[in-house]
Order: C-alpha cells, then sequence, then structure tokens
C-alpha cells in the first residue's frame, strides 16, 4: 500500500494549489509561475509514490525514502498553513 501520509498531503495540497485563492495570490505577488511548478513537482511526487507501493516492503532504501518524504511533506504542509493565515 503506498504510504498514505505523504500521498495524502500531497494531494491536500495540490487542492490548495488549484484553490482560487492561491491563484490569485500568485497572480498578486508574481509568483504564479512557482506555484505551476510546485503543482507539477507534486504530481510526479503523487506518481513516484504510487510506484513506490510495491517496492517498499521489499526495499529498505525506499522505506528510508519514505520516511523522510514524510517528514518533508508535512513541512511543506506547515509553509502552506502559514501563506494560507
Amino acid at each position: 500500500m503506498v504510504e498514505a501520509v505523504p500521498f495524502g498531503i500531497a494531494t491536500h495540497l495540490l487542492v490548495k494549489l488549484g484553490a482560487s485563492t492561491f491563484q490569485e495570490l500568485g497572480l498578486i505577488y508574481d509568483i504564479d509561475k512557482d506555484l505551476t511548478k510546485l503543482e507539477s513537482t507534486l504530481s510526479t511526487i503523487k506518481a513516484v509514490l504510487s510506484d513506490a507501493e510495491e517496492k517498499q516492503e521489499m526495499s529498505h532504501l525506499v522505506q528510508e525514502w519514505m520516511r523522510k518524504l514524510k517528514d518533508v511533506m508535512y513541512r511543506a504542509d506547515n509553509v502552506f498553513h502559514v501563506f494560507e493565515t
């Protein structure tokens, strides 16, 4: 099974990026291109997480990578929360 936490956070962040509030803020602060690039990166992360499903059970390296990604995704979610506030 895909590590639910990073996958869920990536999905959550993609939804936030698609929200009109973030789109408007991107235009106001001239970061719309950066937000588009971030959205693309998060989509790629989701795809990699899907592929990691099979490999995680057999690879300690993938398990370690998933733990690190989980931490990064929590930090990204915190940054989005601060930005929203």
